[in-house]
């Protein structure tokens, strides 16, 4: 018991003595975002953990929220809060999803003083197995509001944006809670052969371009890697650990595409491009958008298998920071730190439409390097009698 008291005591202290710590937990100028615990039933053997989640607009002014990295989103799809238990960080279990470009149906409108809320369980997304002091934190990043009154998001440029933070919540886990069942499946489940043929295909392109961009990658002299159009164009300013952990996650991609198994699940009919879990390489969800998506260029088919492949833990862990060609190319320019980290980024840059150059460190082959071709004694005899014919 005392070592959850150790645990809890921070919490206490931030309660007691209010102060620039507990100031971080709210941002007062837009929202107010609030977690509660939702009480299960005493009776019954806890199997799930639901989270209520309210976000109060405090601004005076009208606000854009783009949902998706929210509870209020029809599916969750990414990592959006921040789960502990006992200080350690339970792994994320549910969809990563490759979404395509916003609609107004997939922004929230929330006027002055009016509420927005939502209950999640969060046992369908994160893996809470064991026991102890579970804390629960959640933040939304300027990113993804807007004032509609400037028409333009808040926040500044810099190595991150600001995050309006939640309340800190705690509560212990005396049970386990056991994670949903989600089991591994062959290389293709449910596909019909057209699928089957669809995704073949698409497989053997994206391979195709993770293979060219991994070369590109390693094949830039470093001096002249600042100037890199391409890599400037989709991860920001040129900083050599960054451009080492992109060059890294390439590699692992291309490890991936070529030398894992990747299985296909042909079961999503939702609107999306495709999801994935990122703790179960390497199976790859399908969805409708997918299947009318061009094989390669921008949000193809090739792409999205090389986003999706990118979510995986074992592969590059990235995250769905922002969707989309302009709004990558701008978290490129003012957030490179998180342009290496997500997703789309990574796709967009294999995927390469419009074409933007590499520098190459291979020479190329000229006149003098080139090697002359190798006649031999039976092409000299047919050169011979074919003048002979012709006299």
């Amino acid at each position: 018991m005392l070592k959850y008291l150790v645990h809890a005591l921070p919490l206490l202290l931030c309660l007691l003595f209010p102060g620039p710590a507990g100031a971080a937990a709210a941002s007062p100028d837009l929202l107010d975002i609030r977690l509660s615990s939702v009480e299960a039933d005493s009776r019954l053997k806890p199997t799930t953990f639901m989270l209520h989640v309210e976000m109060e607009n405090v601004s005076g002014r009208t606000l854009r929220i783009l949902k998706w990295r929210t509870p209020l989103a029809a599916d969750i799809g990414a990592p959006i809060f921040e789960v502990k238990i006992d200080g350690t960080p339970a792994p994320y279990i549910g969809r990563l999803i490759k979404r395509s470009a916003p609609q107004d149906d997939d922004y929230l409108i929330l006027e002055p003083g009016r509420t927005a809320s939502a209950e999640v369980d969060l046992a369908n997304l994160y893996d809470l197995g064991r026991t102890g002091l579970c804390t629960v934190e959640f933040s939304l990043s300027t990113l993804d509001i807007q004032d509609l009154a400037v028409q333009g998001k808040s926040g500044e440029a810099g190595d991150r944006p600001r995050k309006i933070r939640a309340n800190l919540l705690s509560r212990y886990l005396a049970v386990p809670l056991q994670p949903p069942a989600r089991s591994k499946t062959a290389d293709f489940s449910g596909c019909s052969a057209w699928e089957q043929s669809v995704l073949t295909e698409a497989l053997e392109a994206a391979r195709d371009i993770t293979r060219t961009a991994r070369r590109d990658l390693a094949n830039a002299p470093v001096d002249q890697r600042a100037q890199a159009e391409r890599y400037l164009e989709w991860f920001g300013a040129y900083d050599p650990a960054r451009y080492a952990t992109v060059s890294d996650h390439f590699d692992k991609l291309e490890d991936a595409l070529d030398n894992r198994q990747i299985t296909f699940v042909c079961d999503c009919t939702d609107m999306y491009y495709a999801y994935v879990y990122p703790n179960l390489p390497y199976e790859i969800h399908p969805c409708q958008v997918f299947w009318n998506a061009p094989l390669t260029g921008t949000d193809s088919q090739a792409g999205t298998i090389v986003h999706e492949t990118s979510h995986f833990q074992v592969v590059a862990d990235t995250d769905d920071h922002v969707y989309g060609q302009s709004k990558c190319r701008r978290l490129a320019d003012s957030y490179p730190a998180l342009a290496i980290e997500n997703a789309d980024s990574h796709e967009y840059f294999a995927e390469n439409t419009p074409a933007l150059a590499m520098p190459d460190s291979t020479p190329e082959e000229t006149e003098e390097t080139q090697t002359p071709p190798v006649i031999t004694p039976t092409a000299r005899l047919q050169v011979v009698i074919n003048a002979l014919l012709l006299k």
